[in-house]
């Protein structure tokens, strides 16, 4: 009892929140309000079924599990089986009984659901006939079969005190699950569809009103029942007709609420008579009182379905009658219907129709009278088999209306008959006459385009010229009919009027009647005086021989011409031209289409030539810089090579002369001609460097470095200059500077040097400092700024403008006291540009200046290492040769440097041998008793790069085909390093003889796998 009043108060409480919230979808079909609304339904059944022999009147969760799987879908499939279970569980305390419960009542659902949307199409506003005897069959009468057995059977089986006899309980709970389906599914799945019959605001009082008059019958039909055991006659039969008043007024929804508010009458009602506290008696079972109820409930959804249907086909009647009267009057021209004997019954014509003044003329006239005799039996024809096959038909023919002649199609459809009637067809008639024009033109129009697009692609992918025009003007040629077609230019240095020259031509392939006509300005002159200016003013100058005058015409049949069109143009940077366009047969005055094609390929072929004038002025500036610069390229190698050739003499012997016992005074001579050599060879190294800055053609390494390594690497280099000046140099740094970053260290080396190099020559005493700072840390990017501060001269303001400029230095008197080039400081520009980085200066004159170079590296994520050990000294000692031993040939045709290279190999502790080209060089090695050889790269006889492939080819046998070579020469420009690795040799040494790096190639190729 505690159970039954807690399920009704939330039944309550939760019809509350519906009511007031408009019964919205998203709330009803929460699982938790779901389960919710399931037991408060529960509870008000489990209420009556103390009335009724453990069987309530209405079991209303029957109704609202079918409507929570209609609307929610089979996924609140769990709502019905758990609430279902839970209640039979708190009825009967049987877990088996309350599982066997919950199946009963999940399955009937279940099946219900699955036979409706599956195989019936269900559609839940029950606004068809099919949609409600679909569920009245399986919703009311089939279905809530299954969930009866079930609960009866368990019924039966765990509690057999209640069931005394089965099929009595089986008919009473098959009845109360009826019944909660009749009375719940269609109210709540009424008012969540959208239905087309509804009441309006407007109706309020008419709702009202009804809803007065069913309760009032309700009560005394009901009233009088209980203690009568009948109906009072004919109050129930007028419960009819108010149902129906509501069928048709308010469609389904009215229906539906009257069926509640019916249902929740009878159930008061009946509380008197079989509830807890009745206070009536009857002999007759309840069950009657509720047939009744639902024979009206089911009276009342047919009709209002029925009336639903009936409204719908109102509509579509009104709505085909108001399309075919907007068909009427969106006819194109006219419609006629005609009988089997060929008389016209009907004709409709639009407003706007040339047939509307004229209709009463063709209505009760036969085939013939409307049409010509040929016209109208080929109309009875059609007619008859129209008729006959019951099949559209359409017919194409032209006649003549008022002098006009004009094209029509007629389309013949049959006309149904009824009661009788005799067969009609309507004949639907379309005026084409324009659209056929329209039609043509545009095809017309289309094939002109398509011609000039053709020869457009043609100008765009041509790129041999005289082909390009020739390909054009044939295209345009057969594409717009013509029969010739032909381009002109005044030869240069003539009269425009006699030097026409026939330069590109296109004739029909068959044999031109004419020959191959030609035009001059003397026959133009015969037509009239101006022709020059009719043809260069850019308009085109039309000849057409009918409407020509007699010189014209002559003119055109001398040429075999009807129709002739002249364009002339002057492409910019050529000469004036002509292009004149002909045809056998004239051309109408009025084609627009035609002459705009024309003039379209005549400024295509205009741009076209102006083109082809560009590309030979840029091909020839081309062929001029690629000379100028092959010139420019080839002189700097040559200087290049000739210098280095005679510096590698003073450098290489001014070392060895240094480390010979000298006195002071020697040693402070070689000391300044080593100095003055070094200097020079700068120079050049910076002329290089510059002239491959001017051209681009320097490309930035990507390689992984140690920065802090490389920063060493550049402080050594100088570190010399500074001692020799007695200067300071400072290093200063963080522990960013020990990773792994990605870049080229070459140039930041060539910066960073020439930047000291810079700071060292203009300090005269006090320090130069290298300071490095981390300006930003963006993993894995990291931006440094490197700061080269001296104490030296400083530059003055008015002169910081002017010093990255190349050539450029403060004043004339600084490149006497100091040197140089003044390319240094502009290639540090230039690479930091290249680099993406940036270059400032802060200068105070007298106390100093400071260079800032900001650039940005990635950074490598692998561990940082340690500085790599310092190269090779620049020393020579015969204790090498012990640990890296070599028999060494020098293959070099300069005896001066021949001299050099074999002193600096004694001095290391080898004894080379020595030859001066590369056929000796190739008799020696053929011998097999050298394992290195230093070849220069150019010599007389046969220069090192032929040598080196003949010793890779195996000519000199295959036991030193692979002697590892060492190349030396002066040449020193990049791209010639590049073609000499490239021909074979292993390593590359360039004049003047860098003794470390002498040092470590050796080392390297006593390592080499090939020793």
């Amino acid at each position: 009892m505690k159970l039954r009043k807690i399920l009704n108060l939330g039944f309550i409480h939760m019809g509350s929140k519906l009511s007031s919230a408009g019964i919205r979808q998203a709330v009803i079909l929460n699982p938790i309000v779901a389960f919710l609304i399931y037991l408060g339904s529960a509870g008000l059944g489990l209420e009556m079924a103390l009335w009724q022999q453990f069987a309530p009147l209405i079991w209303p969760p029957a109704g609202f599990g079918l409507v929570l799987l209609l609307l929610g879908g089979l996924n609140k499939l769990p709502v019905i089986f758990i609430g279902a279970t839970v209640i039979r569980f708190f009825e009967s305390g049987g877990l088996g009984d309350a599982l066997l419960f919950g199946t009963g009542y999940s399955l009937a659902a279940y099946l219900t659901v699955y036979v409706l949307n599956r195989f019936l199409n269900f559609k839940t506003g029950l606004e068809s006939l099919k949609d409600v005897s679909s569920f009245m069959l399986f919703g009311v009468l089939l279905f809530p079969v299954i969930s009866a057995l079930i609960s009866t059977a368990s019924i039966w089986q765990f509690t057999p005190d209640f069931c005394p006899d089965f099929f009595s309980l089986f008919s009473v709970r098959w009845l109360s699950d009826a019944l909660g389906v009749l009375v719940l599914a269609p109210f709540l799945l009424v008012w969540y569809s959208r239905t087309r019959i509804n009441w309006r605001n407007e109706q309020t009082v008419e709702v009202l009103g009804w809803l007065a008059i069913l309760i009032f019958l309700g009560a005394l039909v009901f009233r009088n029942w209980a203690p009568s055991d009948t109906l009072r006659y004919p109050m129930e039969l007028a419960m009819f007709p108010i149902m129906a008043w509501a069928a048709i007024r308010f469609g389904q929804r009215g229906v539906t609420i009257g069926i509640l508010v019916i249902s929740m009458m009878a159930v008061w009602e009946l509380k008197d008579v079989i509830g807890p506290d009745a206070t009536k008696t009857i002999s007759q079972p309840p069950g009657y009182l509720w047939v009744f109820v639902g024979v009206l409930a089911t009276t009342g959804l047919y009709l209002a379905a029925t009336w639903t249907e009936l409204r719908e086909r109102e509509e579509e009647l009104r709505t085909n009658e108001e399309r075919l009267r907007a068909f009427v009057h969106a006819l194109p021209d006219l419609a006629l219907v005609f009988g089997q004997d060929g008389i016209c019954s009907e004709i409709f014509a639009p407003l706007n129709s040339h047939f509307r003044a004229r209709m009463h003329s063709f209505r009760g006239k036969t085939l013939e009278e409307i049409y010509p005799r040929d016209l109208a039996r080929k109309f009875a024809d059609t007619i008859d088999s129209v008729i006959r096959d019951r099949n559209l038909e359409v017919v194409r023919y032209a006649i003549s209306i008022d002098g006009d002649d004009r094209t029509y199609e007629g389309r013949f459809a049959p006309i149904e008959s009824f009661e009788g009637q005799p067969p009609s067809v309507m004949v639907v008639s379309y005026d084409l006459t324009e659209s056929q024009h329209a039609r043509q033109d545009l095809q017309k129009r289309d094939f002109l385009l398509n011609a000039l697009t053709r020869a457009e692609s043609i100008l765009l992918k041509e790129k041999v010229f005289h082909r390009g025009v020739r390909k054009a003007i044939e295209c345009v040629g057969k594409g717009l009919s013509l029969d010739i077609v032909q381009v002109y230019q005044v030869r240069p240095g003539e009269d425009s009027a006699d030097g026409w020259e026939c330069t590109h031509e296109w004739l029909r392939e068959s044999p031109f009647i004419f020959g191959s006509p030609t035009i001059s300005g003397a026959e133009l002159r015969k037509i009239t005086s101006n022709w020059q200016t009719l043809i260069e003013d850019g308009e085109p100058w039309n000849m057409h021989y009918s409407s020509a005058n007699e010189p014209t015409r002559s003119f055109l049949s001398q040429l075999g011409m009807r129709s002739l069109t002249i364009f002339g143009f002057r492409p910019d940077g050529g000469v004036a031209g002509y292009i004149v366009y002909g045809s056998t047969l004239e051309r109408s005055e009025k084609d627009a289409n035609t002459a705009a094609v024309l003039q379209a390929i005549t400024e295509s072929l205009r741009a076209y030539m102006e083109t082809q004038i560009i590309q030979d002025q840029l091909r020839e500036a081309k062929e001029a810089a690629v000379s100028a610069d092959h010139a420019k390229s080839e002189f700097l190698a040559i200087m290049s090579h000739e210098i280095r050739t005679p510096m590698n003499a003073i450098i290489g012997f001014s070392d060895l002369l240094r480390q010979t016992e000298v006195s002071e005074q020697q040693g402070e001579y070689v000391d300044i001609i080593t100095r003055s050599g070094k200097d020079l060879l700068e120079l050049i190294n910076n002329i290089l460097d510059f002239s491959k800055l001017e051209s681009n053609s320097v490309q930035l390494e990507h390689t992984r470095f140690n920065l802090e390594t490389t920063l060493i690497e550049v402080l050594e280099m100088v570190l010399f200059r500074a001692k020799e000046k007695g200067i300071t140099l400072d290093f200063e740094g963080n522990d960013d500077l020990r990773a792994l970053f990605w870049g080229d260290p070459l140039r930041l080396r060539q910066v960073l040097l020439n930047l000291l190099t810079n700071a060292i020559k203009f300090t005269q005493k006090g320090s130069v400092t290298l300071e490095v700072l981390t300006v930003e840390k963006d993993s894995p990017w990291m931006t440094f700024e490197m700061r080269v501060i001296d104490t030296g001269i400083g530059i003055p303001e008015e002169h910081r403008g002017e010093l990255f400029k190349a050539f450029q230095q403060v004043d004339s008197s600084t490149t006497r006291e100091y040197g140089g080039t003044g390319l240094g400081l502009t290639i540090v520009q230039r690479l930091v540009d290249k680099m993406g980085g940036r270059v400032s200066l802060e200068s105070t004159e007298g106390e100093g200046s400071t260079f800032s170079v900001v650039l940005r590296f990635e950074k490598d994520l692998q561990e940082a290492v340690e500085p790599s050990a310092k190269k090779p000294e620049d020393t020579l000692s015969k204790s090498f040769s012990e640990d890296y031993p070599f028999r060494i040939l020098v293959v070099e045709d300069d005896l001066v440097n021949t001299r050099l290279i074999c002193e600096v190999l004694s001095r290391l502790g080898y004894e080379a041998d020595a030859v001066t080209d590369g056929y000796k060089a190739l008799a020696v090695i053929t011998e097999g008793r050298h394992d290195l050889v230093i070849m220069d790269m150019q010599m007389s006889r046969m220069d090192g790069l032929e040598a080196t492939s003949r010793i890779r080819s195996g000519e000199c046998g295959a036991l030193v085909k692979n002697i590892p070579i060492i190349a030396l020469t002066a040449l020193a420009l990049e791209e010639e390093r590049a073609r000499i690795l490239e021909s074979g040799v292993d390593h590359y040494l360039s004049k003047p003889i860098h003794l470390p790096s002498l040092k470590k190639i050796l080392m390297d190729v006593s390592g080499d796998p090939a020793n």
